[in-house]
């Protein structure tokens, strides 16, 4: 039996450095990441609805110049169709909001609001 919608959730810490070191050359970063997302996806028949929410952390552990410390959140809602065996369209919106330090290194401003809508059709053969 297929139920028609769904919560799906996924959450993830971890550590990690990248590091090169040749001559005269030497960077190197050292890091902690966390991220987690809740999904939450229904179907009818031929259309499907779904909602995600994001949310990320990188917390910066080296003591390097730069600044590599992150985070944000992520919102997302998508519409399905499937017009029959052979086609399906989608739309998407997509919205991160993040902070990050280093922006302003290149004349940006620390936080960014970032949308995004996209279309597609896939077509099948």
């Amino acid at each position: 039996m297929r139920l028609p919608a769904a919560v799906l959730a996924f959450a993830l810490s971890a550590g990690g450095a990248m590091a090169q070191d040749e001559p005269g050359i030497r960077w190197g970063a050292v890091l902690d990441l966390r991220a987690a997302f809740v999904l939450v996806t229904g179907a009818v028949g031929r259309h499907r609805l779904s909602g995600r929410y994001d949310w990320f952390e990188v917390v910066d552990r080296d003591q390097t110049a730069d600044a590599n410390a992150e985070d944000g959140r992520g919102w997302t809602i998508a519409y399905l169709v499937r017009w029959n065996d052979a086609a399906r369209v989608a739309v998407e919106w997509l919205q991160v909001t993040s902070t990050r330090a280093s922006r302003a290194d290149l004349d940006l401003a620390p936080r960014a609001r970032e949308t995004q809508l996209q279309a597609s059709l896939r077509l099948t053969f």
